[in-house]
Formats: structure tokens, C-alpha cells, sequence
């Protein structure tokens, strides 16, 4: 433990020495408070109940949502925190200084990674702590379920930036080149962002040529969902209405006898467990495909 926290310090010591995370940290906040900002003045004029929860999904059309900025900023985030992370070290010879220390190999992935999770927490939870401030300031005061559920949308937040933090951790242990990493990293984000849904689509399309039947509905909401970012995206709006109550497909005959009435939270949380598994589950293939691949790995000076 004491050798991950080492490491650890020494990567944050790092990161916060380079223009290159003050120059992306200073375009996530600019970006991110932009849109919240505009966002507060767009439910003010409207004058729409529950509002500060809806400030995170609202728009003037100026800028995108502040949940489009975590939905498709946040990934390249934590490639830019990983992308280069082990195979800079071996590029720079410095990662055989580092392991003739005592020092496991085991701790060199897990305060590198860890790290990156300790920024990214920073990251999230300061933008979400300024946006609550502002919100507050022009009235839109929140109850205690719209705190509880920030900060769960933060949480949820946070473990899918670090599935895309501990996958650039994988690629720059399995390629040498730090460029080559991030070009890997950022077209498997940009693959699943924007072409996995479209070709989920035309599969279903395929076994199911109905375009009004509930089954190929169904089929391509499940084929959809192994996108890291569409479980992301389902998960994040649930917290973030607390009226939603399905995720799937349903009659209107169902429909008739639901009550538009807001669920408490734990419920909402019911409804998203699976997709928090699958998180959870991102993270830890990644990581542990990292750690197997990385302590067998031969390091030569």
C-alpha cells in the first residue's frame, strides 16, 4: 500500500507540472461551467419545477448540456490521464529506475491508475461544486434528494471516466508508442460514441425486419447497451429524473396505470443496478487485464 500511495504522488506531482493538464483541466472547466451557467438561465426564465436537476440536461442552444460535456468529454479525459502512462516511462528508460526501487509491479499499475482516478474525482466533483453554487445563487435551491442524487450522478460519473482511464492504462502497457495509444484509445471511444448505436440498429434491422414491433425495440436497446456510453447515458438519467421508472420498452397499456409520481431514490437505484455492474465491470476487466499483462511483461534497461 505504501508503495502504491508512493507512486501515486509522484504521478500527481507530474500531472500537475505539465501545461498539458492545465491547458485540458482548464477547457473541461471553461466548457463544463459555460453550459451549466447557461443552463440555470434557460430553467429560471421557465420556471420549471425540480429544476436543478433539470439544469444538467437543459440547453439554451448556445452550448450543448452539461450532460453531453460528461457523456462525450469525459472519456477523452481519462484517455488523456492514461494514454501514455507506462509507455512513457519506457520510452524515457525511467521505468527501470522506478521497478529497482522496492517497489512490486503491482503498485506501479495501481498508483498510476490511482493517480488518475484522484484527478478525475477533483475534476468532477469541482465543476459539480461550483454549478451547485451558481444554481443556488440565482434561487434554484436544492432538497436533499437532488444533493443525494448529485452526488450519485458524480459517482456514476466518475467510475465511467475510469473505465476509459483504466482501458488507455491497457493500451499504453500493450503499445509502446504513447502516440499510438491515444490514436487506439480514441477511435475505440469514438467507435462505441458514434457508430456502435447506428450498427446496432441495422442488426436488429436485420433479424427483425418490423420496425414497429416491441421485440426488435427490445433487441436493439440490449445490442445498444454493451456501448459503454449507453449504459452510461440510461444510468445518468434515471438520477437525474427522479419521474422515470422504465428502461425498457413498454405497452401503453402499461402506461395507463403508472403514477407520474417522482420515485425516492433507492428505487431509481434499483432500476440502474445492472448498468452500475457493468461499470464496475468495464473498470475491472481493464484493470486487471493492465495488471496480468503488465507484471509479466519483460522491462530491459
Amino acid at each position: 500500500m505504501t508503495g502504491t500511495l508512493t507512486v501515486a504522488a509522484k504521478e500527481l506531482a507530474d500531472y500537475l507540472g505539465t501545461k498539458r493538464f492545465w491547458f485540458f483541466f482548464a477547457i473541461i472547466y471553461v466548457a463544463g461551467l459555460a453550459a451549466a451557467y447557461l443552463g440555470i438561465q434557460g430553467l429560471v426564465q421557465a420556471r420549471v419545477e425540480r429544476s436543478f436537476l433539470l439544469l444538467f440536461r437543459a440547453t439554451t442552444g448556445a452550448l450543448p448540456p452539461f450532460l453531453f460535456l460528461t457523456l462525450y468529454i469525459g472519456p477523452l479525459l481519462g484517455v488523456a490521464l492514461g494514454f501514455d502512462s507506462i509507455n512513457k516511462e519506457r520510452a524515457r528508460h525511467s521505468l527501470v529506475r522506478l521497478l529497482s526501487q522496492p517497489l512490486h509491479r503491482d503498485s506501479v499499475v495501481n498508483g498510476k491508475f490511482l493517480s488518475g482516478l484522484i484527478i478525475t474525482g477533483i475534476t468532477i466533483f469541482g465543476i459539480l461544486g461550483i454549478t451547485t453554487g451558481l444554481a443556488i445563487r440565482v434561487g434554484l435551491v436544492p432538497s436533499l434528494d437532488d444533493l443525494a442524487r448529485l452526488v450519485v450522478f458524480a459517482a456514476l460519473t466518475i467510475l465511467y471516466i475510469a473505465g476509459w482511464l483504466a482501458l488507455s492504462h491497457l493500451l499504453s502497457i500493450v503499445f509502446n508508442s504513447t502516440s499510438t495509444s491515444a490514436i487506439v484509445g480514441i477511435a475505440i471511444w469514438g467507435f462505441f460514441a458514434f457508430f456502435w448505436e447506428p450498427l446496432a440498429s441495422l442488426l436488429s434491422a436485420s433479424m427483425m425486419p418490423d420496425p414497429n414491433s416491441l421485440e426488435r425495440i427490445t433487441l436493439e436497446q440490449n445490442l445498444s447497451r454493451a456501448s459503454p456510453t449507453v449504459i452510461y447515458l440510461e444510468a445518468v438519467l434515471v438520477v437525474l429524473t427522479p419521474t422515470a421508472r422504465f428502461l425498457s420498452p413498454v405497452s401503453l397499456s402499461e402506461m395507463r396505470y403508472v403514477v407520474p409520481n417522482p420515485l425516492p431514490l433507492l428505487q431509481s437505484l434499483s432500476l440502474i443496478w445492472p448498468h452500475i455492474t457493468a461499470l464496475v465491470a468495464f473498470v475491472l476487466v481493464c484493470f486487471l487485464l493492465s495488471y496480468i499483462i503488465f507484471v509479466r511483461q519483460e522491462v530491459r534497461a
